[in-house]
């Protein structure tokens, strides 16, 4: 596996978090219920393919379980179930993707929370150029 220099691990962070941020901003409550939002970044070449959508997530007794639909209407179709554990703010999970033939992805990342949002970050293991992964809502 190719190693990346320090700046291009720098460089992912700070676009997985622009984006993470940007759909903390788009993320609203509809009728009063919270709702979740997600996206996905994956490295291609020259290029990152983004997704973004609403989610359906429980965390409950250390596991998590999210599912990631492609929009926020009527008409939405399911993306990827996300299955983990969460320990403390740390999360070890897996991806399996429903319009890709794609392999199960292992992720580790992050769980946080304040008053304002809740925050689910994650990145695939092993693979620091692969997908990034964030989940969001805001705190009623």
């Amino acid at each position: 596996m190719r190693k990346f220099s320090a700046p291009r691990r720098v460089i992912l962070i700070l676009l997985a978090a622009a984006v993470l941020f940007s759909c903390m901003a788009a993320v609203s409550a509809a009728d009063g219920d919270e709702q979740w939002g997600w996206f996905t970044a994956l490295a291609g070449e020259n290029q990152w393919d983004l997704r973004h959508g609403k989610a359906v997530v429980s965390m409950d007794n250390g596991k998590l379980d999210a599912l990631l639909y492609s929009s926020a209407d009527q008409d939405a179709v399911l993306v990827a179930e996300i299955k983990g554990e969460i320990a403390g703010d740390r999360i070890k999970a897996t991806m399996t993707r429903m319009d890709a033939g794609d392999h199960i992805r292992k992720f580790v990342g992050t769980y946080s929370k304040n008053e304002l949002r809740e925050a689910i970050q994650l990145s695939e293991l092993d693979n620091p150029m692969g997908m990034v992964v964030g989940i969001v809502r805001e705190c009623q």
